[in-house]
Parts: structure tokens; C-alpha cells; sequence
């Protein structure tokens, strides 16, 4: 199936049982359309869509929709505000009145309260489909997997080329840098997040961001990066050990942990605590500061969610992260982040590269 059949595949499931199906998000718009222009929206009547764009989206809209899209530019006029993700959602409630027929559904989440409260006022009968649309999502066919797998191996020899870099004396920002133009010049077309670097001390903020910190002898070097490739993101990460390693080893046997948990028909929850057992034996359950990882997809984190109390049980064709931390205040942290699909017998581990790295 080509691309052009693909689309209108999802959309037709999408729009099962209704004649026409609104759909506005970045990432909404992306999965349905393979057109990545942002503060677009799309409406789907009777066989046929519309999309409506950005004015200065336009012209790569029209090249990708390749014909089978109706493809609609909003202008922004002198008196508004340059918001244009806002101009193009505010046009929605009045184009899909012109465009809509029949019994009518929405990915109302997507869409945000007062928008969707509009809309629902234009469009009596309006159906809400946010679920339908990401379960949809979570479950990724063989060509989604193939373009998440082209982004992890752009991220893992970007990972290795900057990791290679962390000598003493090395600062965040320069491995930082090292990541992104390496991924760059192995065709990433754009970042899923804002890359994560954390050194020394540092690394015990999950979230950390470069601060100009320098290597020195005995930290971790923490790096988390991602990157997009046709549309779909990749998520992972490495820690280089400088010294003493026992947290990056917790962390290991952790992840080790969730991988033989993953199987379909396994709350998600049971995987999360699979690891957090296995930190809780190195007496690091109270430094694991977060959820064990999420699904991947057009977005960066998406259902499903691999945390306490997540019920959801895994299915085939899932892909998630498995990401055990172990986080030491004033001291460092470690972590590793796996990709994972889940597969009838079992998780298939997508990366290559390896896990516990030492300098």
C-alpha cells in the first residue's frame, strides 16, 4: 500500500461509523496526513480531505498531499497576532461547518476545551474520538516501525560520536553539539526534544539541561537525545561512567529486569515494577524518580505509558522506552533508555548500541 493509501486507510478507521472527522494536533495531523506543518487541521467528509494550513506552510503542504489532499492556505491579515497555529484552529469550527456532513466525530482533546466547545455548538451530534485516534497511535504497522527504527540508528551513532567526545575537560554544551550535528549530518530532519545533557552532580537531574559544566574524573555523563525521521521520533539514552560505575550496573540489571517482563497482555504498570524490584535489591528504589518509559510514535511520548497503576495491558506492535534512573542529589545519576517493540513472543529490542559505558 502506497503512501496516498495508507492515509486514507487510518482515516477511514478513524472516521468508522461517522461521515465526517475533524482532526487538528501537530502530531494528529502528521499521522494522518505524512505532513508535518504545524498549526495545521485537517477534515475528512465523505471520502475526501481538506487541510487547512498556515499560509507559509502551503507550498510544502501542496507538494506532500500530492493531489489526494485538498489543500487550503489561511492568511493572516495586517490587524492579527503572528499566532499562526492559533489563526489556523481558529478557522476550524467555521470551515468545518461548510465542509461537514452527516453525523460528524473529533479528536476533541486535540482541539482544547473552547475550541471543541465551539465546534460542538456549530455541529449538533459531534462525537469525541480522542481515544479511538490514540489507540490507533500505540499500535505501529511495519512502515512506522522502519521509520523509528531509521531515527534510533541516526540517534545511536550521533549518541556514540558524542559520547566519545566526553574527556575531561569536555563541557555539556560542546556534547551537546557533538549529538546534534552528527545527527544532522545523518539525516535528522529535526529534534524530538531539546537534547539532555547531564554531567557530574548534574546528572542526577532527569531532566538536565547543558549549563556549561565540565568533565572531570569520577562523574557520569548522562545523554539524552532524539531525533525525527520521516515523521517519527526516536528516544534514547546513555551514560558514560568515569569512575566508580555501580549506579550505571543497578541500572543495567534493571532494564534487564523490564525487558523479560515485556510480553502482550502485561499491564504496562507490571513492567515499571519489574524494574523498580530490581533498584529496590541495589537499595535504589527511592532514587528511580520516574515512570520506567513510554510509547513512541509521530510524538516523542505517547500511549502507553509504563508507570504505577497504568492498567493498560501491551500489545503487539507496540513501541515503548524502558528507562530505569538511578539519582543521587549532589552526587550524580545514571540512566539507560532502550527502544522496544512489542512483539507476540515477546519485546524486540531495537538498539545496537551498547549499554554500560566507561571512560
Amino acid at each position: 500500500m502506497g503512501a496516498e493509501g495508507q492515509m486514507r486507510s487510518r482515516l477511514e478507521r478513524a472516521a468508522e461509523g461517522y461521515d465526517s472527522l475533524i482532526i487538528a494536533g501537530d502530531a494528529n495531523v502528521t499521522y494522518f496526513t505524512g505532513c508535518y506543518c504545524p498549526g495545521s487541521a485537517l477534515v475528512y467528509s465523505s471520502g475526501s480531505a481538506t487541510l487547512l494550513v498556515p499560509a507559509l506552510e502551503y507550498y510544502k503542504a501542496a507538494e506532500l498531499a500530492a493531489g489526494w489532499m485538498d489543500v487550503r492556505p489561511v492568511l493572516r491579515r495586517s490587524t492579527e497576532s503572528v499566532d499562526l497555529p492559533g489563526l489556523v484552529r481558529a478557522t476550524i469550527p467555521e470551515a468545518a461547518a461548510g465542509l461537514v456532513r452527516g453525523r460528524a466525530a473529533a479528536d476533541l482533546g486535540a482541539l482544547g476545551r473552547g475550541l471543541a466547545e465551539e465546534l460542538a455548538a456549530r455541529i449538533p451530534g459531534l462525537a469525541d474520538v480522542a481515544r479511538r485516534v490514540l489507540d490507533m497511535r500505540s499500535i505501529k504497522g511495519p512502515e512506522e516501525v522502519d521509520a523509528i527504527g531509521e531515527a534510533l540508528g541516526i540517534t545511536e551513532r550521533a549518541m556514540e560520536r558524542a559520547l566519545s567526545a566526553a574527556r575531561e575537560g569536555a563541557s555539556d554544551f560542546e556534547l551537546a553539539a557533538e549529538f546534534e550535528a552528527e545527527a544532522r549530518r545523518r539525516g535528522a530532519e529535526r529534534f524530538a526534544f531539546d537534547t539532555l545533557v547531564g554531567v557530574g552532580p548534574n546528572s542526577a537531574n532527569p531532566h538536565a539541561i547543558p549549563r556549561g559544566i565540565r568533565v572531570s574524573r569520577g562523574d557520569y555523563v548522562v545523554l539524552d537525545g532524539g531525533v525525527v525521521r520521516r515523521g517519527y521520533c526516536s528516544d534514547m539514552t546513555r551514560t558514560l561512567a568515569t569512575g566508580d560505575d555501580r549506579l550505571l550496573r543497578a541500572v543495567e540489571a534493571a532494564v534487564e529486569a523490564a525487558l523479560d517482563a515485556i510480553r502482550p497482555g502485561v499491564p504496562a504498570r507490571e513492567v515499571d515494577a519489574a524494574a523498580r524490584r530490581e533498584l529496590e535489591r541495589w537499595g535504589l528504589s527511592g532514587n528511580f524518580l520516574h515512570g520506567l518509559g513510554h510509547g513512541v510514535g509521530v510524538e516523542v511520548h505517547e500511549p502507553p505509558y509504563l508507570a504505577p497503576g497504568e492498567e493498560r495491558a501491551l500489545e503487539p506492535g507496540m513501541v515503548v522506552t524502558v528507562e530505569p534512573g538511578a539519582y543521587v542529589r549532589g552526587m550524580g545519576g545514571a540512566r539507560i533508555e532502550e527502544m522496544v517493540l512489542v512483539t507476540p513472543g515477546g519485546g524486540r529490542l531495537l538498539n545496537s548500541l551498547r549499554r554500560v559505558l566507561r571512560g
